[in-house]
């Protein structure tokens, strides 16, 4: 499987996220279904669209965070990164990241049990998104970009 380290086609969208501290949720499309291991758990993925729900208090904030290149894994979502491809970010300034989770778990089923989510203990951090999902999103009131189907 090739290395997807975000270097081609993702540059244009990820200028317009913002370089400020916050919470997000990464947009990555699988083209096809992959096994992915996390802690000690291990979940088949679809085909698909997925939103995965992080924090960004470093430095570089959300733009760093969810435009950095994946050259190996270090967090959950490395290896669905490094599967699939990043089609877009939506993010808050408002909303911390377990607020976040939340308010996407409301909208969209979780896609893998305690994804992502060891240091907050509440949602699954990673969401299979459907069909309508850019405009699902968009109605939640968190600014987005990069969210063409």
């Amino acid at each position: 499987m090739p290395l997807n380290t975000g270097c081609s086609g993702e540059a244009a969208w990820c200028k317009e996220v913002t370089p400020s501290k916050g919470s997000y949720m990464l947009i990555i499309r699988l083209d096809s279904e992959i096994t992915i291991s996390y802690g000690r758990s291990a979940v088949s993925l679809d085909a698909g669209v997925y939103g995965y729900v992080g924090s960004a208090r470093g430095t570089g904030g959300i733009r760093g965070r969810v435009c950095r290149h994946v050259l190996r894994k270090r967090w959950h979502v490395d290896g669905l990164i490094l599967a699939g491809r990043r089609v877009g970010a939506c993010w808050s300034l408002e909303l911390d990241e377990l607020a976040l989770a939340f308010l996407i778990a409301n909208k969209f089923p979780q896609a893998a049990p305690e994804f992502g989510n060891t240091d907050t203990k509440g949602p699954s951090h990673l969401f299979a998104l459907d069909d309508c999902w850019p405009e699902r999103v968009k109605a939640l009131g968190i600014r987005c970009t990069g969210i063409n189907k």
